[in-house]
This record gives C-alpha cells, sequence and structure tokens, in this order.
C-alpha cells in the first residue's frame, strides 16, 4: 500500500505543470544543470498559484557535475536580498526525495510534497530550492521560482 502511495506521488509530481525558473546567481553552471522543475496543482507555470493549506507535489530535474554520497535540501523565501528558510525544509536529508550517491553527468530527480502554512502571507514571493554535497557545500544544485500563495 504504501508503495503505491509513494509510487501515485512521484507520477503526479512528474506531470505537474512546467514552472518558469530562474539559475541562482551565485552557482556556477559547470557544478550543476537544473533542466526542469513542475508544480502540481498549477495551472500556470508562468504565475504558478499556491494555495495555503494545500499540498502541492513539487519535483525537478537536475545534473550534478559531481559525486556525493548524501545530499543535503532546502528551500528558502527570498526577502531583500536574504534567505529566510521554510521550516518544513530547512537543511534536509535530500537523499530521502531523490536517489543517493550521485554521480557526476547522470540525470537525477528530485520530488517533494510541500504544505503551506495557512499562517503564510499571501503575495507573490521569489522561492530558492537549493540541493548540495553534504561533504562540501559548495557543490550545489539551485534554482529560483517566483510563486503566488493566496488563501483560495
Amino acid at each position: 500500500m504504501l508503495r503505491t502511495i509513494v509510487l501515485l506521488s512521484l507520477a503526479a509530481a512528474a506531470l505537474g505543470t512546467v514552472i518558469k525558473i530562474d539559475k541562482c546567481e551565485k552557482v556556477p553552471e559547470d557544478v550543476c544543470t537544473i533542466s526542469e522543475s513542475r508544480i502540481s496543482p498549477c495551472v500556470n507555470g508562468n504565475e504558478c498559484k499556491l494555495k495555503k493549506g494545500k499540498e502541492h507535489a513539487i519535483s525537478f530535474d537536475f545534473t550534478p557535475n559531481f559525486s556525493a554520497e548524501k545530499l543535503k535540501t532546502a528551500v528558502y523565501y527570498v526577502n531583500r536580498g536574504m534567505d529566510i528558510p521554510f521550516a518544513e525544509l530547512n537543511d534536509a536529508d535530500g537523499c530521502l526525495y531523490t536517489t543517493c550517491p550521485v554521480a557526476p553527468g547522470v540525470p537525477q530527480q528530485l520530488n517533494y510534497k510541500l504544505r503551506l502554512s495557512k499562517k503564510l502571507p499571501s503575495g507573490n514571493f521569489p522561492i530558492k530550492w537549493r540541493v548540495w554535497n553534504e561533504a562540501n557545500p559548495a557543490q550545489e544544485c539551485c534554482f529560483l521560482a517566483h510563486l503566488a500563495i493566496s488563501r483560495r
């Protein structure tokens, strides 16, 4: 039963709407490539609207150019140049959401279910997602997305 739920969750994430992403400025492209990110439910990938209190399946495809036994991952709200971590996914074990170990040049997919707190403010927010080598944090994959968070 649990295996079926996991497989259905992965399929839902893989079939989500492709969203517009930007690369993180301080991460060289030769370290990692993010090819695509998807969110479900999401109607418009250019301005994806997430609902507070609801669960959203988020996935992205990345190709690291480094090897790592263990990965870490985190999601941040970017406010005035400061990265404010989401409590739900801060300095988490990335291997729970993608395959480890990681090999250079081998495509990966990270899948995560995010439930947005009803306490979050409504509005448009830049979100940063990072995945990095636990043994060498300079080896990271990172992207930015602009998401709208609403009550409805």
